[in-house]
């Protein structure tokens, strides 16, 4: 899989997300994995894919970025 979450630039309330998360070995072995397989679980899920939310999601950042709030 060419998916990988980089926990160690990711942040939770401005703090390092391998701060607030202390347990590396559950970072490493469930949550890498389970975030790779994403797509997998959403097709078994819903019989489908998730690249329309995807576009939702990139359009209504789009639109954030150009209407000021």
């Amino acid at each position: 899989n060419t998916q990988y979450p980089d926990f160690t630039n990711a942040k939770i309330h401005g703090k390092p997300a391998a701060q607030v998360i202390t347990d590396r070995a559950w970072l490493e072995t469930t949550f890498v994995p389970q975030v790779q397989n994403r797509g997998a679980a959403v097709i078994k899920a819903r019989g489908q894919s998730s690249a329309m939310s995807a576009a939702n999601g990139a359009i209504d950042h789009v639109k954030s970025l150009l209407t000021p709030t």
